[in-house]
């Protein structure tokens, strides 16, 4: 759908404009800024989009005899279902006397906008990228350069802190005339590169003295009797590591059994459901369901599982894919998806127990591996993939395995002290595609 909306003219003559709307209910502001050969045109649209799937379309003309016209810039596409929006565009400058236009096309986006005009999100994106503007690049590197260069050094001496001579002490000389119970253990004292660099910058970072965590590092300097200091990343990493160890202990004791019970039900239905698709549009998606379980139950336990539809050969590429750690290819749901394997590298606290290593690579395949039966499929180039069908009718096919395995409400569980954890998924979730089925 296109519909032509209109023209907009600034004559410009030095710095005289004269902005013209053209229909009733749209207008357009413009303003021509010159800097030297170029000029910065602003735009002010307010145009009236009668589907929220709309997006104008601007292209900025020239003329120097108002008679012949030439694109000079664009076209530039506005937001879609944004009818109030501020846009800028360099332009060059032509001579001294010319007449400037944008022509406004209001068009319909290809995928009818999709779920960025329906639920908001291009719109929000069109209003942030108006508040930053589109900025030539001289410009935006001349409001953005470095404003305040750093001093070579600071312009005090940092030996004359307090608590200085404490803790450049050798603890060896203090221990000499000290009690027992009045003695150093550590020596903070820097080394003659990490003194030049306090002296140069009022601080500096010790790898040398490292510790494996702040309370090892705080505890010596309490023992020492020197003054303890606890920033506010210091509590930071203690919560951090409670939410790891909490986090970590529920993976192991609770998630991944559940997980692993889970994939191991819902794998004792396929044999049904491959009885009731026979001859129906579920066939794939049977087969597919019965590829993902397999893969879920080979890295969940750690022992290669095949499915029961005759899979192996499938199975194992992807297992030698995940394996491999490597981005790749594969066949994944009868058409070829870009996979990044890498993220089966494990790591964290996941290296730690050989459950939560597994229970974390199986996890990672059941985000990887999604079903997209809505919108446009990966691989599919410009055109709409006919594959979508096949991985809705996966998607279902787990869904009744689920149901059927009568582990939906374990289902349940899993799914809110996941959500708990790490929040919300942003993708369709088992529960909310029963209800879509039964409705």
């Amino acid at each position: 759908m296109k519909t032509h909306v209109g023209w907009w003219l600034l004559a410009v003559e030095a710095v005289t404009f004269a902005a013209l709307p053209c229909m009733a209910g749209d207008e357009i502001n413009l303003s021509l800024k010159p800097q030297g050969t170029q000029a910065e045109l602003r735009l002010h649209s307010r145009l009236g989009l009668p589907v929220s799937a709309m997006y104008p379309e601007y292209t900025v003309q020239c003329s120097t005899n108002l008679q012949d016209w030439f694109p000079l810039a664009g076209p530039v596409n506005g937001g879609v279902g944004v009818s109030d929006e501020k846009l800028r565009v360099s332009v060059p400058l032509q001579g001294d006397r010319a007449v400037y236009r944008v022509v406004a096309n209001v068009k319909l986006a290809e995928d009818g906008g999709g779920g960025e005009a329906v639920y908001g999100y291009g719109t929000e994106f069109s209003k942030e990228l108006q508040r930053l503007g589109q900025l030539p690049l001289d410009e935006f590197v001349q409001l953005y350069s470095l404003t305040n260069p750093y001093l070579p050094g600071i312009s005090f001496d940092p030996t004359t802190a307090d608590f200085w001579s404490e803790f450049n002490l050798d603890p060896a000389v203090h221990n000499a005339t000290n009690a027992w119970w009045d003695r150093r253990y550590t020596d903070f004292r820097l080394n003659a590169t990490e003194f030049a660099v306090f002296q140069t910058n009022g601080f500096v970072v010790s790898q040398r003295m490292e510790r494996p965590s702040f309370a090892d590092i705080l505890y010596d300097i309490y023992v020492d009797d020197l003054p303890v200091f606890v920033t506010t990343d210091a509590i930071l990493h203690a919560w951090h590591r409670t939410f790891v160890t909490m986090l970590a202990e529920i993976e192991e004791t609770a998630l991944q059994p559940a997980l692993s019970n889970m994939v191991v039900a819902m794998a004792a239905q396929v044999p049904a459901l491959w009885t009731q698709s026979a001859g129906a549009a579920m066939t794939n998606g049977v087969l597919d369901a019965d590829y993902f379980l397999a893969v879920a139950r080979s890295l969940v336990s750690g022992v290669n599982d095949y499915g029961s539809l005759g899979q192996s050969a499938r199975v194992t590429a992807t297992l030698d894919a995940i394996n491999s750690l490597q981005p790749a290819s594969i066949k994944l749901y009868g058409e070829d998806r870009l996979v990044d394997f890498s993220q089966f590298r494990v790591r964290g606290h996941y290296e730690t127990r050989l459950a939560l290593t597994r229970y974390f690579r199986a996890m990672m395949w059941c985000g990887l591996a999604d079903f997209r039966y809505a919108g446009q499929a990966s691989g599919a180039g410009l055109g709409h993939s006919p594959n979508t069908l096949r991985e809705l009718s996966g998607a279902v096919a787990l869904e009744l395995a689920l149901r059927n395995s009568d582990n939906f409400t374990n289902w349940l569980e899993f799914n809110r002290t996941l959500e708990m954890f790490v929040g919300t998924t942003d993708s369709l979730n088992f529960a909310q595609l029963r209800e879509l089925l039964l409705a």
